[in-house]
């Protein structure tokens, strides 16, 4: 088909070249055999134009094997295209796509309703821009493979970037990550409550700051692998310090020790 109109799920006015008809006016089950149970109007094995109702193609048509155009109801396809076998334009209801495309293979643009994909990007194979709801991905930036930006409600990441396959900026809510940072595969920067990191820093493997609640850590740094400054609550360290294996500085309370050094493996004070 070329073109085709149908009214009452029977087609109107239809065209085909190369052998087939041209145009064709009908008003009862126009480009349709009933005794071979094939379409009529298509050219080649291929569909050019057709249009149908009831939730099947209004207004398809197809290259080399591939559609260019189709609009389809009821939760199914509305105006789709496709070129070399990818998606150039679709848009359905109902939770599914709308207003998709695609090229060499990947999307570039994807709307959906219902807690799924709405406007999504992607280039050479990674996401570009993406927003869902609830508690899904927001608005989602990569490049190269990692990620720029990304919201998440519910708990999860709100704002998150990467480089190089590293987190630079994350924020989380519920006990989860606030605001952390990743360079070379160590964290910059994270803050985190409920008894856990809060302003966290890392370089080359190693803490540079870090606070924490609860009997816990803080703000810590360690350089070499050793620590150079904590504190700690409820019996345990206050403003530690290391270097080379041994402490610089040490203060403990309940009975334990306050101010220590230690040099060569042995106690300075």
């Amino acid at each position: 088909n070329l073109w085709c109109g149908r009214s009452s799920a029977v087609n109107l006015w239809c065209g085909r070249s190369s052998g087939v008809k041209l145009g064709c006016g009908r008003s009862s089950l126009c480009c349709e055999s009933l005794v071979s149970a094939l379409k009529l109007g298509c050219g080649s094995g291929v569909k050019l134009g057709c249009g149908r109702s009831s939730g099947v193609n209004l207004w398809c048509g197809r290259s080399s094997g591939v559609k260019l155009g189709c609009g389809r109801s009821s939760g199914v396809n509305l105006w789709c295209g496709r070129s070399s076998g990818v998606k150039l334009g679709c848009g359905r209801s109902s939770g599914v796509n709308l207003w998709c495309g695609r090229s060499s293979g990947v999307n570039l643009w994807c709307g959906r309703s219902s807690g799924v994909n709405l406007w999504c990007g992607r280039s050479s194979g990674v996401n570009l821009w993406c927003g869902r709801s609830s508690g899904v991905n927001l608005w989602c930036g990569r490049s190269s493979g990692v990620n720029l930006w990304c919201g998440r409600s519910s708990a999860v990441n709100f704002w998150c970037g990467r480089s190089s396959g590293v987190n630079l900026w994350c924020g989380r809510s519920s006990a989860v990550n606030l605001w952390c940072g990743r360079s070379s595969g160590v964290k910059l920067g994270c803050g985190r409550s409920s008894a856990v990191n809060l302003w966290c820093g890392r370089s080359s493997g190693v803490k540079l700051g870090c606070g924490r609640s609860s009997a816990v850590n803080l703000w810590c740094g360690r350089s070499s692998g050793v620590n150079l400054w904590c504190g700690r609550s409820s019996g345990v360290n206050l403003w530690c310090g290391r270097s080379s294996g041994v402490n610089l500085w040490c203060g403990r309370s309940s009975g334990v020790n306050l101010w220590c050094g230690r040099s060569s493996a042995v106690k300075l004070g």
